[in-house]
């Protein structure tokens, strides 16, 4: 949450998604059109895994 969710349905945070029970997240454009898209990955896996 937080970036522009285009045509996306259900989105949350790395952490929100944690905190209801995922295991696993799919990210594409909050990296992929990143100004920076290693640090956004590293962002995404810190509030994961937090």
């Amino acid at each position: 949450k937080g970036g522009d969710v285009g045509d996306q349905k259900r989105v949350m945070s790395p952490a929100d998604a944690k905190d209801a029970g995922s295991d696993y997240i799919v990210m594409g454009r909050p990296i992929t059109q990143a100004e920076n898209p290693v640090e956004a990955y590293r962002e995404a896996v810190r509030q994961f895994c937090d």
